[in-house]
């Protein structure tokens, strides 16, 4: 009797089970009709979202103050530029222009895996910032372009490939929109970096020049300790006058990362800290923390 008793409650257990799972999976397929539970194509779930913008509209950018519960549309996002990298108005703009136009280009070629265009460096640093909200990144290229556009990160790993792209690309901008910003796609880090090492160079020549005429440039500049800390936790120590541009420790620690300083953020309390600004300027004190990242590229 035991054992019957004992049979009866693993047979009434299975049963459960089996109920269970039967449930869940007509639960699923409430959600899409079209989907078959286990089939090849795999349910892919997002948050539903009423557009705000059409395919045109999305592009306008108004960057009055509005509540940040909607990301939605290219004002967000060139906020978000400005405050991640540190560009002006001006310069966003500029470059959300030819970010359009890469966008649409991919739409109208249809690289949808990032294997015919690649962006250039300032175009991808406006697309990253673009995927970092996911959610509405998807949503807004269903709504821009028809499909989920994809983003190679190692994509710049095979030079002879990337460079191939790049080609293409130029190629296919004169083409379908007869020019593209030269300023924004001729852009180079390399460049840049080298433009700050000759700020850095200049504005040495002067304070040695000021020494001669008048004394050291900064004879009451008090020294402080500032933390830098890398993306995994690791810390490091400099000293630094209060008033000296933060470009040399910038540069320093660059060299010492054996990376270019121009692939280096970094920032304070959130907020990007550019060469020229000093730990005077920031109120920084003895050994307040900045963060440094190391960015992103590729595709």
């Amino acid at each position: 009797m035991v054992s019957t008793r004992t049979s009866k409650r693993k047979s009434s257990s299975s049963k459960s089970k089996d109920a269970n799972v039967a449930s869940a999976k007509r639960s699923l397929r409430d959600i899409s009709d079209d989907e078959a539970v286990g089939s090849d194509n795999p349910l892919i779930l997002v948050p539903s979202r009423e557009n705000d913008f059409n395919m045109k509209t999305w592009w306008m950018v108004d960057l009055v103050p509005v509540e940040e519960s909607s990301l939605q549309g290219a004002s967000a996002l060139v906020k978000r530029c400005m405050r991640i990298h540190g560009w002006d108005e001006t310069k966003a703009r500029k470059v959300l222009a030819s970010y359009s136009q890469f966008i649409m280009l991919k739409k109208n070629i249809q690289d949808w895996n990032a294997k015919i265009l690649s962006p250039c460096y300032l175009v991808d640093q406006m697309w990253h910032c673009h995927i970092l909200d996911v959610v509405n990144c998807c949503h807004d290229m269903m709504l821009l372009c028809g499909h989920v556009v994809g983003h190679n990160p190692d994509g710049a790993l095979d030079y002879v490939a990337k460079q191939k792209r790049d080609d293409t690309t130029r190629a296919s901008l004169e083409e379908h929109f007869g020019s593209y910003d030269e300023e924004v796609w001729d852009y180079s880090p390399d460049e840049a970096s080298d433009n700050v090492n000759d700020v850095a160079n200049q504005s040495e020549a002067e304070g040695a020049a000021n020494e001669e005429e008048s004394g050291p440039a900064f004879s009451d500049d008090t020294k402080i300790r500032l933390r830098l800390k890398w993306q995994s936790g690791e810390e490091t120590m400099f000293k630094i006058g209060r008033t000296t541009p933060m470009r040399k420790m910038f540069n320093a620690y660059a060299a010492r990362k054996r990376v270019d300083v121009t692939s280096l953020r970094f920032l304070s309390n959130g907020r990007n800290v550019g060469y020229d600004a000093t730990p005077a300027s920031w109120d920084l004190e003895d050994l307040d923390q900045l963060d440094c990242f190391l960015q992103q590229c590729g595709c």
